[in-house]
């Protein structure tokens, strides 16, 4: 594959199409076994980790923390909505509800 000639020229878009294919190609490749048991083992690991994070997160509880919490998830999610908007060629909206300091509700583009 060209992946190390092109990873630092091509558009994130480009670069994520590359992936795809290269992934979908290896895992034809793989014997049936082999894929039913990665699958279980991914499965298990995604369940252990999903328990430890809800157990261990800490939740906001006020409207102040929510306020919060909301404005920090703006630094992750605007670049991730960027990137799904060129991947797929299309709008992407995100909504996020919960309550702010004083009760109004607060839409955000």
């Amino acid at each position: 594959m060209r992946w190390n000639e092109l990873k630092d020229v091509l558009p994130g878009t480009a670069c994520l199409g590359l992936v795809k294919e290269f992934i979908k190609e290896s895992w034809s490749k793989e014997t049936a076994q082999f894929c039913m048991v990665l699958k279980k083992e991914v499965n298990d690991t995604y369940a252990a980790d999903l328990e430890v994070y809800i157990t261990s997160t800490p939740k906001p509880h006020s409207a102040c923390e929510y306020h919060e919490a909301m404005t920090d998830a703006l630094n992750t999610l605007i670049p991730f909505a960027n990137v799904v908007a060129q991947q797929f060629g299309m709008s992407v909206v995100i909504l996020m509800v919960g309550p702010l300091n004083d009760g109004k509700v607060v839409v955000r583009r």
